[in-house]
């Protein structure tokens, strides 16, 4: 009986692999070398997603990602921390399978997992229209990353690549709207497919406030994901010149996902030292620190800690006196 409901959900839940491919989502053609990239990635997610669905343990969970090509593991990590957070909220359990996986994964990718969860947020109606409500029992900082995973999930399955129009979006904060749009200018990454060229007119489509918060994330996407050709970075600092500091900052919380991880990749290092003007480890140092000092004040009623954390970093990498 058991059996039976467990394999009922795997169907009806199942996320089909064909749905990573840009055809399938309705994404524009890009280079093949970055397409063949993105693409990786999103079944990458699926695989972790559907390991995780299974609920069969922790066991097959870490299997999977320690049995995954090294640059690709966070992206499997996520789409099982998906998987979790969405059983919890399923069942009675009151995140228990998520406590577990996080004490896990926590020392190496806490923070691909909490943005694995907002996925889960997205998927249950009555969930993603206060989306904020269900955030408050996770990490005081990281807890925002779910609200980010969401922003993602809607751009890279309910964006229109033409107009760049999403759906109706849940109810959210003053903060939680930022937050959300950090997701979604990562979502803009895979829906240009790593062209820099494309990139002018997607963020032009949303309105002058919202885009810092999107160039954030375009640059936590560039330094995480990759796939960007090396020739198009003059033409990528010239199209963010506006946002400089806003994409230094989301690079810079890739490359500490990336460092924490231990996942050291060519692209990283590039984007970071050419961009950022640091090291790998000088930029994940100065995450690391301002972490510190951010997790040591409290939240404000407009402005979580979790943005001070993003400032300190953006103003350190532009030199901007604390």
């Amino acid at each position: 009986m058991w059996g039976s409901l467990k394999s009922l959900r795997c169907t009806l839940l199942r996320i089909h692999p064909r749905e990573a491919s840009f055809s399938v989502r309705g994404f524009p053609p890009a280079s093949p070398r970055s397409q063949q990239h993105l693409e990786q990635i999103g079944r990458s997610f699926i695989r972790g997603y559907g390991v995780g669905l299974k609920d069969e343990g922790l066991r097959p969970v870490l299997h999977a990602i320690a049995r995954t090509p090294t640059e690709f593991k966070g992206f499997v990590c996520e789409g099982a921390a998906m998987a979790i957070a969405l059983l919890d909220a399923l069942s009675l359990r009151a995140n228990s399978r998520w406590h577990d996986f996080i004490d896990a994964i926590d020392e190496e990718q806490p923070y691909i997992a909490h943005v694995g969860a907002g996925w889960a947020l997205a998927r249950l109606p009555w969930h993603r229209y206060r989306p904020e409500t269900r955030i408050m029992g996770y990490d005081r900082l990281l807890r925002w990353l779910l609200i980010d995973g969401f922003g993602f999930h809607e751009g890279y399955f309910f964006l229109c690549p033409k107009t760049f129009a999403v759906r109706k979006g849940p109810l959210l904060s003053p903060y939680g709207k930022r937050a959300y749009d950090q997701g979604l200018g990562r979502s803009l990454w895979f829906t240009c497919g790593a062209d820099i060229s494309r990139l002018p007119t997607a963020i032009a489509a949303f309105s002058e406030e919202r885009r810092p918060d999107l160039w954030s994330g375009i640059g936590l996407a560039c330094a995480y994901a990759g796939g960007m050709a090396e020739e198009s970075l003059d033409l990528f600092v010239s199209n963010a010149a506006p946002h400089s500091g806003h994409l230094k900052q989301g690079i810079a919380f890739g490359v500490e996902a990336r460092k924490l991880a231990g996942i050291d990749t060519e692209a990283t290092h590039y984007v970071c030292e050419r961009l950022c003007l640091r090291s790998v480890d000088q930029v994940s140092s100065i995450v690391r620190s301002a972490k510190a000092e951010a997790s040591t004040r409290p939240d404000a009623e407009d402005l979580p800690a979790y943005e001070l954390w993003r400032t300190k970093v953006r103003n350190q990498l532009e030199g901007v006196a604390a």
